[in-house]
C-alpha cells in the first residue's frame, strides 16, 4: 500500500481516484446518470484542487514566517 500511494502521491489523491472509480461504476450499473457522475467530479476534483492549493498557501507562508528569523522570546528560529 506504501508502494502505492508513494506513486499516486498520497492519501488526497488515493481518495479521489477511488471515489471517481466507484462513481463511474454507478454510472456503468444504472445506478446513477451522467449528469450526476458529472456533478460528483467536478466536486470531487475541485475539492482536492482547493485542498492542495490551500495545503501549498499555508507551507509557503510557513516557510516566509520562518525565513525571516522572528524572535519569539528567547528562541529564535533559523539563525
Amino acid at each position: 500500500m506504501e508502494k502505492l500511494k508513494i506513486r499516486l502521491g498520497g492519501r488526497k489523491i488515493m481518495l479521489a481516484i477511488i471515489l471517481l472509480i466507484i462513481a463511474t461504476f454507478m454510472v456503468f450499473l444504472n445506478y446513477a446518470d451522467f449528469n450526476g457522475w458529472s456533478d460528483f467530479v467536478k466536486w470531487i476534483l475541485g475539492i482536492y484542487v482547493v485542498g492542495n492549493v490551500g495545503e501549498y498557501a499555508t507551507n509557503k507562508n510557513k516557510e516566509k514566517v520562518v525565513n525571516k528569523c522572528i524572535c519569539y522570546g528567547k528562541e529564535e528560529i533559523n539563525k
